[in-house]
């Protein structure tokens, strides 16, 4: 990221925050509001599009050949979201946030906690379509509809990107969350940093939006798991779950049980017992690759 023109720190000093990897290969990716721009190479490694600006946070991709991220600065308290074509890199769409609360005038749910002296003072940090292969399991809302974190406020919300209607949302149920999910029993999972309070632990948490009870499926203090900042969790086909633990730059798989069936400690230096940040950990089935891909890796079909 180092070449782009709108770079602010070497690629050293930079966090790859926001990734999505593609079954041929290819990745899209940006260095948080660092790295100058969002870019997307392929499987060799060579860029196929950049783009410049302040991108951060997510890099989710929807069912119609595009993904949402943020842009525009970090710490501004009305964020922007750039609907961008994987293909080409060109953005079709940018929600102002200022707008939709202009469209939702008795929704008084984005200035809580509001504090002009804060830097930091609603802080976005992931956006969610919901696709249509798991909008079956959420009939009050439709594919498209963007499900979005503000950490700072403890308040998650479903958008309809269309209308800028916001029709549903959360306050409390987590602290100073990341990573909010669409879960195919119709619930909304979320990983909680519990940063702000007493709480010594991070969980994973499901909220059922219909009525609105939420429950622990990943018990931090049972594992030992706390990051007080980014951090994430994914359901996989094999009914598991990989947490990411970013400040411990730990990642673990837990079954159905809570059992961990598989963990990673990114050491940096043993004797300290240090680790470097993970921000993002995913576990991919085996046929996710595309069979062009695995045969220019030399991998033979099974």
């Amino acid at each position: 990221m180092e070449h782009l023109p709108t770079n602010k720190a070497p690629d050293m000093m930079s966090k790859m925050y926001g990734l999505e990897l593609f079954p041929d290969g290819s990745v899209i990716f940006c260095f948080q509001e660092n790295g100058g721009g969002i870019v997307k190479v392929d499987a060799r490694s060579n860029v196929v599009w950049e783009l410049l600006g302040d991108f951060h946070h997510s890099v989710s991709v929807a069912d119609d050949g595009f993904f949402w991220t943020f842009t525009g600065a970090q710490d501004a308290f009305d964020h922007q979201f750039a609907k961008v074509s994987v293909e080409t890199g060109e953005i079709e769409t940018v929600i102002d946030m200022a707008e939709v609360r202009r469209r939702n005038p008795s929704l008084h749910i984005f200035n809580l906690q509001y504090d002009t002296s804060s830097p930091d003072i609603s802080h976005g940090n992931d956006i969610e379509p919901l696709s249509r292969e798991m909008a079956e399991a959420f009939p009050q809302f439709e594919a498209g509809d963007l499900l979005l974190s503000y950490r700072t406020q403890n308040l998650v919300f479903v958008l309809d990107p269309d209308t800028l209607e916001v029709k549903w949302w959360r306050v409390g149920a987590w602290d100073r969350q990341h990573d909010p999910d669409w879960e195919p029993d119709g619930t909304i999972a979320v990983f909680s940093n519990n940063s702000v309070t007493d709480r010594a632990f991070s969980d994973v948490v499901a909220i059922d939006p219909a009525s609105y009870s939420h429950r622990t499926i990943v018990d931090g203090e049972k594992h030992g798991c706390r990051s007080s900042l980014t951090s994430g969790h994914q359901r996989t086909t094999f009914d598991t779950r990989v947490v990411t633990s970013t400040n411990q730059g730990w990642a673990f798989e837990v079954d159905s049980q809570e059992q961990i069936v598989f963990s990673f400690v990114n050491t940096y230096e043993n004797e300290s017992q240090s680790g470097l940040d993970i921000s993002e950990a995913m576990r991919l089935d085996e046929d996710f690759f595309t069979q062009e891909f695995k045969a220019s890796c030399g991998i033979e079909s099974s």
